[in-house]
């Protein structure tokens, strides 16, 4: 036993600077593994608060349930929609031309996913949609879909229907193949097969449109063509005649009659003819070529031209080795980092081949246009110079040795003419028999089947977005209590109402398995070992830690509201010091509904309102325990002015003369926000420890107990969190768990 000294009869209070009140709230005393904020949620605290509202996440989860399959079935019953899905083929376009009286196809070297895209473009142009729905011989004007866009005039709304094709008609080409998805949305799966054939049919139409078109026009070209050169024939035939007679009448058919000048006369003629020849094939070649080049027909020399260019030949080679090496890679390595990098260097490799063979097309068309240009104006020059040669020695053999040249010209001429005459035949008879063949390069990949199960809605969408919309209520609903439940729970809330030091937690007894049958009272003595006598040891360490026990040897324990649990904590306090070595007087002034007595079952006969009367009562009031150390005072016979007699003289000497005996006096009272001797007893004791219960009290009213406090300039100690549960959500779970595994020698 341990006996303070008391030589002076006045106590010396406690400096102010180790008030509770006056420290910070980062000072409040935490558990481990509290944040360092306490006004931010915590993880353990969202777990909290999911198991403490657990019963309502998992009805909300089934309420949900229930709710997507009844809206399941009501959206399948009223508002069911089928989607119809067709394809189209985009193929390479190909051009049948007829070279030395054989046919040949030239394809279209452009790139298929251009086509596709611009094909996918054209199937969802709003002209498309307007033309299908105002055709009156379409199937589509006879379905439900078309019905519901019908004014009550009987015409038809075609922009709300062409709206409602742009929202649920889908065109879209598909990545790495010839092929294009067309789509429908709408409530009939029969009219949803309807439109994409209707739609997609009137496409395929248009473009065979255009092709026949171009065709009759180009046939008309042709046919102009060769018209004119029949009548250049004709003509010309007429003419060499008439002047082969005139010729034939004055003699000059005659043999060895021509002079040198005739001969050389002649032989200009036959290098004019031939120099004519040459300069009409030199044009013709010019015009085919430039004709062939703004059709967008390249000529078969610039594919010479390509296959003879060096770097195009190493670039094919490096693609061919690229595709080679990723066709030889293993399956597993097909997501590797390797093969992206090979798959990244074939698409740049193949850009770059694109891009020479387009860069060499061009030179070879500027080539090809710059020596047929060259061709034709050398054989221009010097035709001219012969020309003037001619007309030189025109002039002196006379009209007669002219009429010769123009014979012979008009030969050549006609020669030339029946050449052409023979080409736009033959261009002729192919496009009369392919057509030009000109592929527009889109078809059907296969028919369009009707939808027999709804894209909409799908059980396995409606369902789980039901899932999420319940847990999120429930959710909500869990938190938004959280927000506005002001109850005290956890330290978190005790630091939400400041400046106030928590001076430890009793967990509730129904959670701790040793106290079951004992005075909770005296759990510390009856069970040491239990987590409830523990933490009342975790109370009594930190309260020598937050107060000098020297000078704070008066304690008054109290709470807000009654129930709390104030006689329990005081109890135990006093028999945890007692049993540290200390002299405890437990003291009981809550005359209004006393405990003490009843706690260590005592007569409540004589008692502190007799010693304060009387203080020569004193000895005889005083009971001793069990509990080592341990006295305490009942309150007694219950007086009529309680509150003037604790502010009494008698009371000091009480005090006093308590302290004279005992280490220290605690004080079990009444709840402070309740009675007035609770109020008017805590500025005369040393410090005051408040007790506050788990789940019952609130925010606000431990704020008021602390502004009451520091109202009458009480020292307020601590609080004690008393009931703190383990369960439902509660704070203590894991921890009494461990505590008693530790205890038992299972924990590490």
């Amino acid at each position: 036993m341990t006996t303070l000294p008391t030589t002076t009869a006045v106590r010396v209070p406690r400096p102010a600077a180790q008030t509770a009140l006056g420290l910070p709230q980062a000072a409040v005393l935490a558990p481990p593994g509290m944040p360092a904020s306490a006004g931010t949620m915590t993880a353990n605290d969202i777990l909290r608060v999911l198991r403490a509202n657990a019963w309502l996440i998992i009805l909300s989860l089934v309420v949900s349930a229930i709710i997507g399959l009844i809206a399941w079935r009501l959206l399948l019953k009223y508002y069911p929609r089928y989607t119809a899905v067709g394809f189209v083929r985009v193929e390479t376009p190909r051009t049948f031309v007829r070279i030395d009286n054989e046919e040949r196809e030239i394809p279209d070297v452009g790139p298929l996913g251009i086509m596709a895209r611009t094909q996918a473009q054209l199937l969802q142009n709003p002209t498309l949609f307007s033309t299908v729905l105002q055709d009156v011989n379409r199937e589509i004007q006879n379905t439900e879909w078309i019905a519901q866009f019908r004014r009550a005039n009987g015409s038809l709304d075609v922009a709300k229907a062409r709206e409602d094709l742009e929202d649920h008609f889908s065109v879209s080409p598909i990545q790495d193949s010839q092929l294009i998805r067309v789509s429908m949305t709408c409530k009939n799966p029969k009219d949803a097969r309807i439109i994409v054939q209707d739609l997609v049919n009137e496409h395929l139409n248009s473009q065979d449109k255009a092709r026949r078109d171009r065709t009759t026009s180009r046939n008309e070209q042709l046919q102009n063509i060769k018209r004119r050169l029949d009548f250049n024939i004709n003509q010309k035939n007429v003419e060499i005649r008439s002047a082969q007679k005139e010729l034939n009448d004055n003699g000059m058919a005659v043999v060895g009659r021509m002079s040198p000048r005739e001969t050389e006369l002649y032989e200009l003629t036959r290098k004019v003819i031939e120099l004519k020849a040459e300069h009409e094939q030199a044009k013709q070649q010019y015009d085919l070529m430039v004709n062939q080049i703004n059709q967008g027909n390249d000529p078969p020399l610039i594919e010479q031209y390509v296959n003879q260019d060096g770097q195009v030949f190493q670039l094919r080679n490096a693609v061919n080795e690229l595709e080679i090496a990723l066709k030889s890679m293993p399956m597993l390595a097909n997501n590797s980092r390797l093969m992206e990098q090979y798959r990244a260097r074939l698409a740049a490799t193949q850009q770059q081949l694109d891009d020479r063979i387009a860069e060499v097309k061009v030179n070879a068309r500027n080539t090809l246009r710059s020596n047929a240009e060259q061709s034709f104006a050398y054989t221009q020059s010097q035709l001219e110079a012969l020309n003037e040669r001619m007309n030189a020695l025109k002039s002196e053999l006379g009209e007669l040795n002219y009429k010769i040249f123009e014979v012979m010209t008009k030969q050549e001429d006609l020669a030339s003419d029946k050449e052409r005459l023979k080409q736009v035949q033959t261009q002729i008879d192919l496009l009369s028999i392919t057509g030009t063949r000109e592929q527009t390069g889109v078809n059907w990949a296969g028919p369009v089947d009707e939808p027999e199960l709804p894209s909409f809605p799908k059980l396995r969408v409606v369902l789980p977005v039901a899932l999420l919309c319940g847990l999120g209520l429930s959710l909500a609903i869990a938190f938004l209590r959280e927000a506005m439940d002001t109850t005290v729970r956890s330290p978190r809330d005790i630091a939400k109402v400041g400046q106030l030091n928590l001076l430890g937690m009793i967990p509730d007894e129904n959670d701790d398995p040793q106290v079951e049958g004992i005075p909770l009272a005296l759990a510390i003595f009856h069970a040491p070992t239990s987590m409830l006598a523990e933490q009342f040891r975790q109370v009594r360490t930190r309260l020598q830690h937050s107060a000098s026990l020297e000078t704070t040897r008066s304690i008054l324990v109290t709470s807000p509201s009654p129930g709390d649990g104030k006689t329990t904590i005081a109890t135990n306090i006093a028999a945890g010091l007692a049993l540290n070595g200390r002299r405890i007087l437990l003291v009981d002034v809550n005359f209004r509904r006393p405990m003490v007595d009843k706690v260590f079952a005592t007569g409540n006969e004589v008692g502190l309102s007799n010693v304060i009367h009387d203080l020569r009562n004193f000895e005889n009031a005083i009971r001793s325990t069990q509990v080592p150390n341990l006295d305490i005072l009942p309150c007694g016979p219950k007086p009529a002015n309680a509150t003037e007699m604790l502010e009494s003289q008698g009371f000091k000497d009480f005090v006093e003369k308590a302290l004279e005996t005992y280490d220290h006096v605690i004080f079990d009272s009444g709840p402070l926000l309740l009675v007035s001797e609770t109020v008017s007893l805590a500025p005369r004791v040393d410090g005051v420890i408040t007790v506050v219960r788990a789940a019952t009290n609130t925010r606000g009213l431990l704020q008021r107990m602390r502004d009451t406090l520091r109202q009458i300039k009480a020292e307020h100690l601590g609080v004690v969190l008393n009931g703190v549960r383990a369960q439902g959500g509660g704070y203590y779970g894991r921890n009494i768990r461990d505590y008693y595994e530790y205890q038992n020698g299972q924990a590490k």
